[in-house]
């Protein structure tokens, strides 16, 4: 990945990102799947201040593949969610 492909950089350059799909390989390392989202951050003036990015790890979803990776999702959702109470 070049330092112009980075979302965070994209980002800093003025472009918005959604659902950005890459896929990260390092050797030695399985695939990793990732959906970015990335902004801008501007002042209340418009003035850029700089960028933000948040990337998210879909591997395990692409894995399980489908309704049976979404049916994984929910039961790992549920079974943190019943942990925070």
């Amino acid at each position: 990945m070049t330092v112009e492909t980075v979302p965070l950089s994209r980002a800093f350059q003025g472009e918005e990102l959604r659902n950005e799909g890459m896929v990260i390989r390092a050797k030695g390392q399985p695939d990793r799947y990732i959906l970015a989202n990335a902004a801008p951050f501007l002042d209340e003036n418009g003035v850029k201040l700089g960028a933000v990015a948040v990337m998210h790890d879909i591997t395990e979803h692409k894995r399980f593949g489908g309704r049976q990776g979404e049916r994984h999702c929910r039961t790992s959702e549920s079974s943190f969610r019943s942990q925070e109470t």
